[in-house]
């Protein structure tokens, strides 16, 4: 029976997530976003290739560089996406603190046409209001008020986003084309892209940035850009400079490095420039 996707209505699908992540990646490329409570991160994948040991709670795919906490998966739905690439078919795997999500969107040119309309025929438990879905993720926010003087300086980012100076580090690295390692980390999800940035925005409290060629995007919520730290950390015997951005809850939410050891220092720079005018 056919279960056809939808704006208003959202399929919960059923059986075994392994089963599931399994046939996904039989069906060819998506696009593979994965979100954590700072932001979001997302690229092409041509082929998921997960591998699941049997003693293990992950699926890892090391040649796309995403890693996967199986046991923490709550629910997966299908249906069309309101956000990017809108209106696509996709599936969202969800966890227990949302907005932590991984989701596989049907993309031109890299998915098989109906791969997620198959999936849902195969594994489809019950259609729901997708606003009854929403509410439903609601339930899974975890309660985590800030105090006073976080809030009034996640506003003060919000307000100044363009004069902060991670926005003036990414902006750096467009204009000087610096190949970076982009990573989102989260206990449901790890992954992580090489990109170099193309287009460089901002936008209710957002970085919102792309990749070169569009194949990867990333977007970072600066209400919770709470420290950064900067490091030159030796990785296979060469120095990369490393970035790594935290919540006010003491979260490690993503890390971005450069190749060059140099950068640390131009990075450290902007930080102490940015604190002079103050």
């Amino acid at each position: 029976m056919k279960h056809p996707l939808d704006h208003e209505i959202s399929h919960r699908l059923g059986g075994n997530f392994q089963s599931l992540l399994e046939s996904i990646s039989n069906l060819g490329g998506f696009y593979f976003q994965a979100r954590n409570r700072s932001g979001g991160l997302g690229k092409m994948v041509h082929q998921f290739s997960p591998i699941m040991e049997k003693d293990s709670d992950k699926a890892f795919d090391p040649d796309n560089r995403i890693e996967i906490a199986i046991d923490s998966i709550v629910a997966a739905h299908s249906g069309l996406a309101g956000c990017q690439p809108a209106g696509a078919p996709a599936i969202d795997l969800e966890f227990r603190e949302y907005p932590a999500g991984v989701s596989f969107h049907e993309f031109p040119g890299i998915s098989e046409i109906g791969a997620i309309q198959k999936l849902t025929d195969s594994f489809h438990s019950k259609s729901i209001p997708s606003r009854q879905v929403v509410e439903w993720r609601e339930e899974f926010s975890p309660c985590r008020d800030m105090c006073p003087c976080c809030e009034k300086r996640a506003e003060g980012r919000v307000e100044q986003t363009r004069s902060h100076p991670l926005f003036t580090i990414l902006e750096e690295a467009r204009t000087h084309q610096t190949h970076l390692e982009f990573r989102l980390l989260s206990d449901h999800v790890d992954l992580a892209t090489r990109l170099t940035v193309e287009t460089l925005a901002t936008g209710d409290g957002f970085i919102i940035l792309t990749g070169a060629y569009a194949n990867c995007a990333a977007h970072i919520d600066m209400r919770f850009v709470h420290a950064m730290a900067i490091d030159v950390e030796e990785l296979d015997g060469s120095p990369y400079s490393t970035l790594r951005i935290f919540d006010m809850f003491g979260n490690l939410n993503f890390q971005i490095m450069s190749e060059d050891p140099a950068d640390a220092t131009i990075w450290h720079q902007i930080c102490e420039a940015s604190r002079k005018m103050r």
